[in-house]
């Protein structure tokens, strides 16, 4: 998802030009570092609440408390991944 938002913005400034002729200088990358942070910080607290669905999830089915929400719990948080991927293919479709 990260790749997709830098690839967006990177795209339209001319950015990914700039870096490729400047032997990997890390400069040309600072228009975006804003939206890098954002995606970063999305990717991880997503992953931690996901973890943290599938452990109580996994808790409520064994201690027979809540069986129906644990199950969700634990379909929702793997079924996420996969329509996060589809978004952000769909992404790099509309902005490219």
């Amino acid at each position: 998802m990260i790749a997709v938002i830098v690839a967006g913005r990177l795209g339209g400034s001319g950015a990914v030009v700039a870096w490729l002729n400047s032997d990997g200088d890390l400069r040309a990358l600072s228009p975006v570092r804003t939206e890098v942070l954002v995606g970063e910080v999305a990717f991880w607290t997503c992953t931690v609440l996901g973890v943290a669905a599938i452990v109580l999830g996994s808790i409520a089915i064994a201690r027979r408390s809540g069986r129906g929400l644990g199950i969700t719990a634990i379909a929702v948080a793997l079924v996420a991944p996969v329509v996060a991927s589809g978004a952000a293919v769909a992404t790099v479709f509309v902005t490219a």
